[in-house]
């Protein structure tokens, strides 16, 4: 997890653009998904998804998932979720598929100093 962490915190430093369709940072940018994907390779983890709703799907099928259902950044479901763990929304696009995920991204933590990283 710790790598992780690391590496989300690092490519946050490069000054990366929004990039999409990119999942590598030599790119000049990522999308959300494409990072994901990327930290997770970098990481050790094998084969992971690149798409944000293959990323949910993978999530789900291994048991490791919790609902957050709330609308702000001080809902108390953020309490349960740790450092590294993934959070996924839909809505951003108008993408016709099921599930309807179209964005990811790690959750760092609330410190001040921490931010959810994408």
């Amino acid at each position: 997890m710790r790598k992780i962490l690391d590496l989300s915190l690092s490519l946050t430093n490069q000054n990366l653009g929004y990039k999409y369709g990119s999942a590598d940072p030599a790119n000049g940018g990522m999308d959300g998904s494409g990072f994901i994907h990327y930290v997770l390779a970098q990481s050790g983890i094998k084969y992971p998804p690149r798409d944000a709703r293959e990323q949910y799907v993978w999530v789900r099928k291994a048991g490791n998932f919790q609902a957050v259902l709330g609308h702000t950044d001080d809902t108390f479901e953020l309490d349960a979720l740790n450092p590294g763990d993934l959070l996924f929304w839909s809505g951003t696009n108008s993408i016709a598929r099921e599930p309807d995920i179209t964005e990811t991204m790690i959750y760092l933590g609330r410190e001040k100093e921490q931010t959810a990283v994408s």
